[in-house]
């Protein structure tokens, strides 16, 4: 059952190397295919490898220890030609037994000597698992992001689209049986009441399943955006990794995974993309710190910074600029945005090189005190404008649309879905340079979408917060 087609699998990897994730850890090294391997291998991500010990406390130690080394043996000779692997790890949450832990690093060592042997995945040189479920959005940016993390996670709601497609109508609404099976648990990591709470607090309470999955893409961008941009603000002091729990879901889920199984992502997964740009300008909380972050090995020579906060019309509160230098591999703070004590207020983030190339930008919803927020529910619709223009690029189709925001209001969490015209069924795998994205009054963006060279026509759905309803053909 675990020998999964190279076909199937690929697009899940390629998703993960688009959204700027450079590590997968191999969960309990439940990940078995040669497949998966030679896909971190191409796509140039590194693989935190565990063996198969699972979470102290919570399952039993093997009862033939020489029977487990001699399988690590074996899985390490099987594997260890693949550069793409960082690390052999022996265990879940928790230190195997003695016998197995010194044997696993002297297999480490004389079978392969070209990785690092961890003996557990947290607390042995690296921080606490967690927290799994969604938090304030400053918590991100204290000592929670600290030392390197293998997993910190947060609730993920797909598209209704997605959730209709996995369960029957009957089910859909209230959330019940069915949904806790799917992992919208009642308790503990994850609890729905957690993020049921956060969604009433911030944007009113949910009606019926597709004002939760709307609502619920605004969380799911808002906290996967921190987890990272959180990590950023840290970074080297002393940050230096975090793996979100999960991005992929091993079946079709509820929460905890960036995209779908059905490869669709949802607005966590271009929450972490942004956040993960080698380049990235980013606004911290809870201080409103401006700050960039250079990934690269050189220093950003005469950069330029702007900063623009705007009401709920559209209208400049406020305006920020500087010129400065990012220092290389490091975060560089620049200022602290004056935001207003009273209402919810959008704010623009744009980097330029020295030559005016647009380099990052960024943009945010934020008020001082997160009840605030449901004033987004009284943004007037805005009815947007689009163009499509399509070419072949090697194996696949390439599909630029423009978009245009022609309103007086700001257009907030733009979502664009690639369709068959003929059947109205969604292409999938497609992927997006951007989306989740927002628009300015007047503004307009160029979106890349490439996908495998549809059969017929195809046309591009145009949704969001405040979005009117529309096709694109």
């Amino acid at each position: 059952m675990k020998r999964i087609s190279r076909e199937h699998m690929e697009p899940y990897i390629r998703l993960e190397r688009d959204a700027n994730l450079t590590m997968i850890r191999n969960w309990s090294g439940q990940s078995t295919s040669e497949t998966f391997y030679d896909l971190c291998d191409e796509y140039g991500i590194l693989v935190w490898n565990d063996f198969w010990m699972d979470t102290e406390g919570w399952n039993y130690v093997p009862y033939d220890h020489s029977l487990f080394l001699t399988n690590v043996a074996d899985t390490i000779k099987r594997y260890r030609n693949h550069p793409s692997i960082a690390i052999w790890c022996a265990m879940n949450e928790g230190v195997p037994p003695e016998d197995i832990n010194q044997g696993n690093d002297e297999l480490v060592r004389t079978l392969d000597g070209t990785r690092y042997y961890q003996p557990d995945s947290r607390l042995v040189n690296l921080k606490t698992s967690g927290p799994w479920s969604n938090l304030p959005l400053d918590k991100y940016f204290d000592d929670l992001n600290e030392g390197f993390s293998t997993e910190m996670g947060a609730s993920s709601i797909p598209s209704a689209e997605t959730l209709r497609s996995m369960m029957a109508p009957a089910d859909l609404w209230p959330p019940g049986d069915l949904w806790a099976y799917h992992d919208f648990h009642s308790k503990g990591a994850g609890s729905r009441y957690d993020l049921l709470r956060i969604l009433s607090q911030r944007y009113g309470e949910v009606t019926n399943l597709d004002d939760l999955c709307r609502k619920a893409q605004m969380v799911n961008y808002d906290t996967c955006r921190a987890i990272y941009e959180g990590f950023d603000s840290r970074l080297w002091n002393d940050c230096s990794g975090v793996l979100f729990w999960m991005s992929h879901p091993s079946w079709p889920s509820v929460v905890w995974q960036l995209y779908s199984w059905d490869y669709e992502p949802n607005a966590s997964y271009f929450g972490a993309k942004k956040a993960g740009e080698p380049v990235h300008i980013q606004m911290d909380l809870p201080d409103c710190k401006v700050a960039v972050i250079n990934h690269h090995f050189v220093p950003l020579v005469n950069a330029v910074a702007n900063a623009t906060i705007y009401d709920l019309s559209g209208k400049e509160v406020q305006t920020y600029h500087t010129n400065f230098i990012a220092a290389a591999d490091a975060c560089t703070g620049l200022f602290s945005l004056d935001w207003p004590s009273n209402g919810t207020y959008f704010v623009k983030l744009e980097l330029n090189d020295k030559h005016h190339k647009l380099l990052s930008q960024n943009f945010y919803w934020h008020a001082r005190d997160d009840e605030q927020l449901q004033e987004l529910n009284n943004l007037r619709t805005v009815e947007l404008k689009g163009s499509l223009r399509s070419y072949a690029d090697t194996n696949q189709t390439v599909i630029v649309a423009k978009v245009t925001n022609p309103g007086s209001t700001p257009a907030l969490s733009i979502k664009l879905t690639l369709r068959d015209v003929n059947t109205g069924e969604r292409i999938l795998p497609a992927y997006y340079d951007d989306n989740y994205f927002s628009l300015l009054p007047g503004e307009s963006r160029q979106i890349r979408i490439e996908c495998a060279a549809p059969k017929g026509k195809v046309q591009l759905d145009l949704s969001g917060w405040n979005i009117k309803d529309s096709t694109v053909i």
